[in-house]
């Protein structure tokens, strides 16, 4: 069975590689009071992430950001309760194909949506999470720092032991204070 899955990975990691060569974006340092539009992925298989991510999208729209949401199921069924979120997109495996690859269509146009800042929440690190990320044609992508995640614009280390709310913590932290404009050249 786990030779099964890692020749799967591999086949996936490498459709990825050839996919990712087609992706264009416009690659541009975001922070949160130039952000008007923002994608979330995050790892919905544990119900008690719901709630920071919820507290998340409820900050980023006080400050007029539009959020799209994908959360990843890491089980054959999307959870009853889930289902009824308005603005929450969920997939589970179910809704992967025999490569990992995510296939509903809310999925592709989340990829092809140039949000301004795209926050991967996923602590895991799961395939679909990593797949979307690193085909998405977000502007600025942030998320937790690990060897996995080299298409990520943006990384937080929290070791040893990450924490949701720590990482939505210090990215809204940093990507607050973020400055994006060169400081103004003073002859004197």
């Amino acid at each position: 069975m786990a030779f099964a899955h890692k020749l799967r990975l591999s086949l996936g990691e490498s459709r990825l590689r050839k996919r990712l060569k087609e992706v264009r974006r416009d690659k541009r340092a975001c922070n949160l009071a130039e952000a008007r539009t923002a994608g979330i992925l995050f790892d919905a298989t544990d119900p008690s992430g719901f709630e920071p991510v919820k507290s998340l999208v409820s900050q980023l729209t006080d400050r007029g950001i539009q959020v799209q949401i994908i959360g990843f199921v890491n089980d054959k069924k999307v959870p009853d309760a889930y289902l009824l979120r308005r603005s929450f997109n969920f997939i589970s495996r179910n809704e992967l194909s025999w490569i990992y690859r995510p296939t509903p269509d809310f999925v592709d146009d989340f990829i092809k949506t140039p949000f301004d800042i795209l926050f991967n929440l996923d602590l895991k690190n799961f395939y679909p999470t990593r797949y979307i990320t690193t085909l998405s044609r977000a502007k600025f992508k942030a998320g937790l720092y690990q060897d996995e995640n080299e298409f990520l614009d943006f990384m937080i280390s929290l070791k040893p032991n990450p924490s949701l709310d720590n990482l939505i913590y210090q990215l809204l932290s940093y990507l607050g204070e973020l400055k994006t404009q060169p400081p103004a050249l003073v002859i004197a």
